[in-house]
């Protein structure tokens, strides 16, 4: 662009600072301040904060300090910059100094102190803000709804979320994606899963399939992180069985399944096979706590053989897959000797075919053998 004699404006000199603040580039983004003071160009508040922003993003606070003190004209803008960076930073006594010296607070400049007080680790901090927020009678957004939930949340607050659940049904906005996983996560944090079971069955579930979308839109990927919350709030709740029907219709309405969710089905998996031991004790299975190297006692011992991955896959596999299904699973492990007898006891409890691929060949289980000969 200057090879072609342009002249770049405000607004791609405050772009080509916000790459340099994401390359994290400090001297590109100091070359290009001391290029535009070369050339006399005067620099409006947009691209003032792009340069303030690029100074603190970098961490040269000292410059940025500095900056901000020359600046012509300061915004909200300029002060959630200074307000964040240094909550960013861990100096919440400068960032908390900052903000209540601030001429004028608008509802992003509190949503950005409460919330990065908060990801540092200052709820209570960060509780006292938002009950100054709302003597201040800042207008509150759907972002500070959203806040103030994962905070009731954190600090498990059922009675602050139900007061702010209060507001949002009073306001309207019971209607928004994100508002509504907030609700849901904490009532699920809360240990109310009957308040977040209520909020989930008004989903509908059209939109959060995956058919007929490449999805761009910020709808569905809020609603699947409520179902996974529901999922995840199930399985620490010790409801395994509600868990594992709430990811079956997730799976049913192909709803996205993302990480968190696959997480929480496993550990429902676990626990519920470790639950399942009993019926295979009745024609003959038991638990080799021998196998367990750590020095734990034998009820920690039949906990941790029982969460071997073998086992979860079969049981994963058992409630997901039709009466008569194989079973196949492949692990890049030799297959341990109690995992081994647990898929031959199983194979001749529920008459499933059951193939396992471990590091050295495959073991083919069926009616309680394997097509090892019990030999590996």
């Amino acid at each position: 662009m200057l090879a072609a004699a342009a002249c770049p404006n405000q607004y791609t000199l405050s772009t080509v600072f916000k790459c340099c603040s994401l390359a994290n580039n400090l001297r590109l983004g100091k070359g290009l301040h001391g290029w535009i003071l070369r050339k006399g160009i005067d620099a409006d508040v947009v691209l003032e904060n792009s340069m303030l922003d690029l100074y603190f993003k970098c961490r040269d606070f000292k410059y940025a300090n500095r900056f901000f003190e020359l600046m012509k004209d300061r915004d909200v803008v300029s002060w959630n910059i200074m307000t964040g960076s240094y909550l960013r930073a861990g100096d919440v006594e400068k960032s908390l100094d900052i903000f209540k010296n601030l001429p004028f607070k608008d509802v992003v400049t509190w949503n950005t102190i409460i919330d990065g007080l908060m990801q540092c680790g200052y709820e209570r901090y960060a509780l006292e803000q938002l009950y100054y927020m709302v003597e201040s009678r800042v207008e509150l957004s759907a972002v500070t709804f959203s806040i103030a939930l994962i905070l009731a949340s954190s600090l498990s607050l059922v009675e602050l979320g139900r007061q702010v659940h209060g507001r949002v049904l009073k306001f309207g906005m019971n209607g928004d994606g994100y508002i509504r996983s907030s609700l849901i996560e904490m009532y699920c944090k809360c240990g109310r899963m009957d308040k977040a079971s209520f909020i989930i069955r008004e989903i509908p579930l059209n939109f959060l399939r995956t058919q007929n979308s490449g999805v761009s839109c910020n709808e569905p990927v809020s609603e699947t992180v409520s179902w996974s919350s529901m999922v995840s709030g199930y399985v620490s709740n010790g409801n395994y069985v509600d868990a594992l029907k709430s990811f079956k219709v997730m799976v049913r309405e192909l709803v996205i399944v993302d990480i968190l969710t696959i997480t929480s089905i496993i550990s429902a998996c676990a626990n519920i096979g470790i639950l399942e031991f009993g019926r295979l004790k009745e024609i003959g299975y038991s638990l080799d706590v021998e196998l367990v190297t750590q020095d734990v006692d034998e009820e920690q011992g039949e906990v941790l053989i029982g969460h071997h991955s073998e086992k979860l896959a079969v049981v994963f596999g058992i409630i997901n897959t039709g009466p008569n299904a194989p079973i196949r699973i492949m692990k890049n492990l030799r297959i341990c000797t109690d995992c081994h007898n647990f898929i031959k006891y199983t194979s001749h409890l529920l008459q499933r075919e059951i193939t396992v691929r471990d590091i050295h060949r495959f073991h083919h289980f069926k009616h309680g053998s394997c097509s090892c000969g019990d030999y590996w």
